[in-house]
């Protein structure tokens, strides 16, 4: 998985907000932190096998490549979610 693959990722939860450059920076990986923490992760901002199999059983990020398939944009899903 690629580092732009990981951010997206990041980025359909609502965790991430920076761009999608492919760079793994202090945004990345303070995405990544609070991923871990707020799902009882091991904190230390690495995106491994374990952080990987937790972003991936999200439904947000399955909803998210299901659209993209699609063709059509993809909306930051747990922002829209949290405001219903």
């Amino acid at each position: 998985m690629t580092i732009k693959q990981k951010q997206w990722q990041l980025y359909y939860l609502g965790y991430y907000g920076g761009q999608i450059d492919g760079i793994w920076g202090a945004g990345s990986k303070a995405a990544t932190v609070s991923f871990q923490k707020d799902n009882a992760l091991d904190t230390d901002g690495i995106f491994g096998t374990q952080t990987l199999a937790w972003v991936q059983k999200q439904p947000e990020v399955r909803y998210a490549y299901a659209i993209a398939r699609r063709g059509q944009p993809v909306p930051r899903v747990r922002l829209a979610r949290e405001v219903l």
